[in-house]
């Protein structure tokens, strides 16, 4: 037996001899550790869209002769953020952020006695982040900070006041490619105010959007290990792959062939411009009282779509729309009401092939519905209100899929969208729909 081993590999070495084998190295995707020095002092800026769940929105309250007329709560804000960052070595990026949160203005009337308030209120803090590499394009972190809380209102009250905050949370960055310098950022952080000048202590803050780093992305550096090819094949077939199939050899011409039947679905944050929140009023002898009114409200979607072919995909959406709820009070006599908004439908969405990125023109129609539950008054009447009611649309936007490196089932999304609300079930007749997200497609990017 050990003569036939011996025997056996003699055999092979001589054959390799003879038919001239090479060695050729092998790409494993194992991560190298001292790559991701090569962005130390890369800057990045971010820019994203986003909501506080938490800080209150401005209110106007009039009390005249016992009679009270006060606006809504409302915890629910759009919340801008933009900041900036330094890489520091493989894991550290000390940054700084500016925050925009929309707690608007509001007007209260009781007769002739009018309440108008504006307001500007902004965060800004400093702080760590702790970010690592998953993958090529997949940077999970931790962050914590401090800095402040800024509100100033105007008006009918003229007054100011800031806030010491201390911050502690966490997201991704997700680069657009293994060698890039652009990407997306999604985060969640978790706030707390001290001191007395505001009416909360806690809020939480969701963010979704775009960053960009100085230096591109270190691509996750692979390990060669030698190994024989067999006498059939040459390096030049090894490395030219095929095409069509997401090998090396691939080309942007075969980019999206082969994922027809695919099936995408998507979720995403969003916000409507036009669609009115809901109001309560109450009519009165000595008066009437309405709350007021906003036509920008979250939006968030959810959607599924099948790809057919290389270019269309037919798709169906669901919007929910945060009308919420509002109240009125004249005296001792209050009316309170709940609203559901609701968008659904579908449509045909036309699709380019782009290797990563894959712009998109979209159609389609559907319905609005919204169910209102509360009260309202009338001569002094307390009166019970509930109505629903559906109206027809029709819509049509665009926007772009952008694939998180190459062969890959997830990604991000981004459309706007224009509504056109056709009958009398509603007050509005148009609105604009934004959002942004994340999609899952059933078979890899090809």
């Amino acid at each position: 037996m050990p003569n036939t081993k011996c025997f056996a590999v003699l055999a092979q070495i001589v054959t390799v001899l003879i038919m001239g084998y090479v060695v050729s190295p092998i790409r494993l995707q194992a991560q190298d550790p001292t790559s991701l020095e090569e962005e130390n002092g890369a800057v990045v800026a971010w820019g994203d869209i986003g909501w506080s769940f938490g800080l209150p929105k401005t209110q106007a309250i009039v009390t005249v002769g016992g009679v009270t007329a006060a606006t809504p709560k409302r915890d629910v804000l759009l919340a801008p953020t933009a900041g900036v960052g330094i890489r520091i070595k493989r894991h550290f990026v000390p940054f700084f952020a500016f925050m925009f949160y929309d707690t608007g203005s509001a007007t209260a009337t009781v007769g002739s006695t009018t309440a108008n308030i504006t307001s500007t209120s902004l965060g800004y803090h400093g702080g760590l982040r702790v970010e690592t590499q998953v993958a090529s394009n997949f940077r999970p972190y931790a962050e914590g900070g401090f800095g402040g809380t800024y509100q100033k209102l105007g008006g009918t009250t003229q007054i100011s006041g800031t806030g010491a905050t201390v911050l502690a949370g966490g997201g991704i960055r997700l680069f657009w490619g293994s060698n890039s310098r652009w990407g997306n950022d999604f985060g969640a952080d978790w706030f707390h105010i001290f001191g007395n000048n505001f009416t909360v202590s806690n809020f939480a803050h969701v963010r979704a959007g775009i960053f960009f780093q100085s230096r591109r992305s270190t691509p996750a550096r692979p390990r060669v290990v030698q190994v024989p090819l067999p006498p059939t094949q040459s390096p030049q077939s090894q490395e030219q792959g095929t095409p069509g199939t997401g090998l090396p050899g691939q080309t942007p011409g075969n980019a999206g062939r082969g994922e027809s039947g695919a099936i995408i679905a998507l979720g995403g944050a969003g916000y409507s411009y036009g669609t009115p929140n809901v109001q309560a009023s109450v009519v009165t002898a000595t008066g009437s009282i309405v709350s007021p009114g906003s036509k920008s409200v979250a939006a968030p979607m959810v959607g599924v779509g099948v790809k057919l072919g290389s270019h269309l995909v037919p798709f169906f959406n669901l919007n929910l729309y945060d009308t919420g709820s509002a109240s009125a009070t004249n005296g001792t006599l209050t009316a309170t009401v709940d609203s559901t908004t609701i968008s659904y439908g579908g449509g045909l969405r036309v699709e380019t092939n782009g290797p990563s990125f894959r712009p998109y023109a979209e159609g389609g129609a559907g319905a609005m519905y919204q169910k209102i539950e509360g009260t309202f008054v009338s001569g002094g009447t307390v009166v019970p209100q509930n109505q629903s009611g559906t109206g027809p649309y029709l819509m049509a936007g665009g926007g772009g899929r952008l694939f998180w490196g190459e062969s890959t089932r997830w990604g991000s999304d981004f459309g706007v969208d224009w509504y056109h609300l056709t009958g009398n079930t509603f007050t509005i007749s148009n609105f604009v729909h934004v959002r942004v997200g994340i999609f899952f497609q059933s078979k890899r990017a090809k």
